[in-house]
């Protein structure tokens, strides 16, 4: 920040600033400071000043575009708190005296607000468990009642559409990028990435219905559950002042915002209460349909901003830091809960090929941070051998023999599904060859009894890619697999085509892709089967062709 930046926040620390407001002003000043803004908060009031920066989402470089900014910010956050947002106060300097209000020259703008008492905000009711289902339904009627009365027009529509819809859910995975490996698991976004593809393929007629019917509004933006205040009155504030690209969109927007944020409280039931309670008063079933969509769209919002606020975080902010790394690993996991919540119930993902062709590194990529079931690490463990100590032998025989197919085999299915039958809802990842279609059958016939789909990911490369590979892993010796190119061309010459489940449900990877990208495949099959709509045409261009389409749109 500039010199004359600091010199205000300087004055506004202390209590002589605040001479015009003396009437008001009782007790010490604390201050607050977030990436945009300085907040000094009285014992009943609240005054803010914007920093001068360019963020690029955000602009306040210069005082006239801070000003509107103000003025924005009351007028917006009035709709749900008039009385919490009281005015634009000029901050001036006179006689190298810096006052709010009062004469002389204007250096800066502050919103003046009244503070909002800290145990009543709802993130800290959760937090104690004191919020009552009668609270929920309160709130769920207060924003039904703000959203029938918000602006709409044919510019408000087009600017928060779907086409709009569709750049800001694929803007997401760009810009969380970074974080992958420290924060998310790969898998987690690809599974993410291919859900919101699959529905925004499917759903667009839904979403431009709603256009239709007028559902487009200037809402909120960002209503989480620190942002609402449970009194006698009900009161809603800080919403996205500064564009209007993020408050215009579908009033389901503002909802799954509300209702994801209690799903992460842990408050399922609260969050049913709320969007069963807000149908009925906003007239509006519809929700339904779009709305764990949504809910998976914003808890990505809220994990790329907890996970910014962890790689900003200075070094002797530790307890910041670690309150943002932890928010930001629960909403990426709770994005992909939603993510796969759209799965029929239970699947199993069995990752198959010939020695070399990729398919271990493909299921590693899929399972993330879980665990595979993997035919070579229970033929190592058979034999008590460890998994980088190699057993080379003929095709056929040793620890590859028939017999010790049976039992590896038998020890990955069982293993697999009795994860599946531990829970109501996920995946699991095996990794063997399934070059036997006898294993092929039992591992279908086995998963229907237990309730469970089997998609068969087959991966496939060239035989000179293969070769290559092979080579490579034997010269490293680091690898769990014994497989040598002789016994690739053994396999290769045995390999019997599949035909154990439908087309749908055997998809052929090329993994001369990367193995991210091959694992983001995958999912987008299966989500496109799962949610009856075809897979993307090129399955990753789709999302750049949105982003580049809406881009156009708002230009």
């Amino acid at each position: 920040m500039d010199d004359r930046y600091q010199r205000i926040v300087a004055a506004l620390r202390g209590p002589d600033a605040y001479v015009h407001e003396s009437a008001t002003l009782r007790g010490p000043i604390d201050v607050v400071e977030t990436h945009v803004s300085h907040l000094f908060m009285t014992s009943d009031l609240v005054y803010k000043i914007k920093k001068p920066v360019d963020l690029g989402f955000i602009d306040l470089s210069t005082l006239e575009l801070r000003r509107a900014n103000c003025e924005a910010e009351l007028r917006l956050n009035r709709r749900l708190s008039p009385d919490v947002y009281l005015a634009v106060l000029p901050v001036v300097q006179r006689d190298g005296a810096i006052t709010l209000g009062g004469d002389g020259d204007v250096i800066e703008y502050a919103v003046k607000m009244r503070r909002l008492p800290h145990d009543r905000m709802l993130d800290v009711l959760l937090a104690t468990d004191d919020v009552a289902v009668a609270d929920i339904e309160r709130i769920a009627d207060y924003l039904a009642t703000f959203h029938q009365s918000a602006e709409t027009s044919p510019e408000i529509t087009r600017r928060g559409g779907f086409d709009t819809l569709a750049v800001l859910v694929s803007d997401n995975f760009p810009q969380t990028e970074r974080f992958v490996g420290t924060l998310v698991t790969r898998s987690a976004i690809e599974l993410i990435a291919a859900y919101s593809r699959a529905f925004l393929r499917q759903r667009e007629s839904t979403f431009r219905a709603r256009e239709q019917s007028g559902r487009i509004r200037d809402g909120h933006g960002d209503l989480h559950a620190a942002h609402v205040c449970l009194q006698e009155a009900i009161s809603v504030i800080d919403c996205l002042e500064f564009s209007p690209a993020y408050r215009y969109g579908d009033t389901a927007l503002d909802l799954a915002f509300l209702a994801m944020d209690l799903d992460h409280f842990g408050r399922e039931d609260l969050a049913l209460a709320l969007v069963e309670r807000y149908m009925q008063s906003a007239h509006d079933d519809g929700v339904r349909e779009v709305l764990t969509f949504f809910k998976c769209y914003r808890a990505m919002v809220r994990a790329k901003i907890a996970a910014i606020r962890f790689e900003t975080a200075t070094a002797d902010d530790e307890k910041g830091r670690a309150v943002a790394e932890r928010e930001a690993r629960e909403y990426f996991d709770l994005a992909s809960a939603y993510a796969l919540s759209a799965l029929p119930g239970r699947a199993l993902l069995v990752v198959m090929g010939l020695p070399g062709s990729g398919k271990s590194t493909l299921a590693k990529a899929l399972a993330g941070s879980s665990t595979v079931a993997s035919s070579d690490f229970a033929r190592k463990r058979q034999a008590g051998l460890a998994p980088d100590q190699h057993n080379y032998v003929p095709y056929g025989t040793g620890i590859y023999s028939a017999a010790a197919d049976e039992q590896a085999y038998e020890s990955i299915i069982e293993r697999a599904l009795r994860e599946l039958r531990a829970t109501a809802h996920g995946y699991q990842v095996v990794d063997a060859s399934f070059r036997n279609p006898v294993y092929r059958q039992r591992i279908v016939q086995e998963a229907s009894a237990a309730g469970v789909d089997v998609w068969f990911i087959e991966a496939t490369a060239s035989p000179e890619v293969v070769r290559k590979r092979i080579a490579a892993r034997m010269a490293r010796g680091d690898d769990v697999s014994d497989a040598t190119i002789a016994v690739y061309e053994r396999a290769r010459a045995e390999w019997v085509p599949i035909s154990e489940v439908t087309d749908s449900r055997h998809l052929a990877v090329d993994t001369d892709w990367p193995a991210a990208e091959a694992a983001g495949q995958v999912f987008d099959a299966v989500l496109s089967d799962a949610l009856h709509c075809g897979p993307a045409d090129g399955w990753a261009t789709w999302s750049h062709r949105a982003t580049a389409s809406g881009r156009r749109h708002n230009a």
